[in-house]
């Protein structure tokens, strides 16, 4: 085990997740912890100023965000595997620009996240 440098956060979909731009809508990532993340995460603290040490039995760096996607509405299986519904399904994958204490790039995998809403819906009238 050896400690490592944190200098940055880049999503597959939505680039740097450090700062509000295109649809990144709130970050508490990159952000002071002294200080209010920022956009639609304003009510959140920061995380943390990066670049930061993660140290062997330290504390985890724990940051999160806010994005806008959209698409076209699609049959999704729900978890339990059996059921399904009608929505949105989005899958990216954050990478962390991780190093180790000698320098070397850190390889990462298994960051992959999916997002699945089902929607409901139903058809009122007011004519007989």
């Amino acid at each position: 085990m050896e400690n490592l440098s944190l200098a940055g956060f880049n999503d597959d979909q939505f680039g740097s997740i450090t700062s509000l731009h295109d649809y990144v809508l709130g970050t508490t990532c990159g952000v002071d912890t002294g200080a209010a993340g920022l956009g639609t995460l304003s009510g959140s603290s920061g995380a943390g100023v990066l670049a930061t040490a993660l140290t062997v039995g330290g504390s985890d760096y724990t940051c999160k965000f806010d994005a806008q996607f959209c698409g076209a509405l699609k049959t999704i299986t729900e978890p339990d595997g059996k059921t399904t519904c009608l929505g949105l399904q989005h899958v990216n994958k954050v990478t962390a620009t991780l190093t180790g204490d000698t320098g070397e790039a850190v390889t990462q995998s298994g960051n992959t996240f999916t997002v699945d809403e089902c929607f409901t819906s139903f058809v009122s009238s007011t004519t007989p």
